[in-house]
């Protein structure tokens, strides 16, 4: 898990980088990079991982509040456009 997640984020960090002042290279880039990756398979495991664990160390009290915070989340949808 951890490595999965240093691989991601170092790696992004490094695109970034790279390509900092060249956004089509920079979105080519990160797509490519992360369909290598298979990356949402890989949060998909991270994200079993840490809901087991804190599903075991924690009470029900805990994981509704968890849920109830989820439910808020601003998920993606289609033509979502970022305001400037």
């Amino acid at each position: 898990m951890i490595k999965s997640l240093s691989l991601i984020v170092v790696s992004m960090d490094h695109i970034g980088s790279t390509y900092y002042n060249k956004p089509r290279k920079l979105a080519a880039a990160e797509r490519t990079f992360l369909e290598n990756i298979n990356l949402t398979v890989r949060l998909a495991q991270i994200r079993g991982i840490l809901c087991t664990a804190y599903n075991s160390q924690s009470g029900e009290t805990d994981i509704a509040r968890l849920e109830s915070e989820g439910e808020g989340l601003p998920y993606w949808k289609p033509n979502q456009r970022k305001s400037r």
